[in-house]
């Protein structure tokens, strides 16, 4: 399909990837937390796969910080899925739940 490629099919859910590879972010101590990159959910994306991957961390989307070790953001524990809006997405801060950084992929999806 070459380096442009678009629309791969999600056999699970019958929805198609519309990036041609998937973003990976590093999810650290930094204080303020992390975001998604713009790439993490171009225009036309429906809804943004994420799966968190190695450690658990915390999570919002109401344009608070989150807090490790409290109870301020959803613990999202490591190989969970996520499928967040556009606008969710945009406005998610990550960090890290522990003293393990995590890495979280996402992919934007179209239905």
């Amino acid at each position: 399909m070459g380096s442009n490629a678009t629309l791969q099919k999600n056999t699970l859910y019958g929805a198609r990837t519309i990036t041609s590879s998937g973003q990976v972010l590093a999810v650290d101590a930094t204080a303020g937390g992390v975001q998604l990159p713009a790439a993490a959910y171009p225009e036309g994306t429906d809804t943004v796969k994420i799966n968190v991957q190695n450690a658990d961390v915390r999570m919002t989307t109401d344009g608070s910080t989150p807090a490790p070790g409290s109870d301020h953001g959803d613990l999202i524990p490591a190989g969970s899925f996520l499928y967040l809006s556009p606008i969710q997405a945009k406005e998610a801060k990550f960090i890290r739940e522990s003293a393990t950084s995590a890495s979280i992929y996402s992919e934007a999806l179209k239905y």
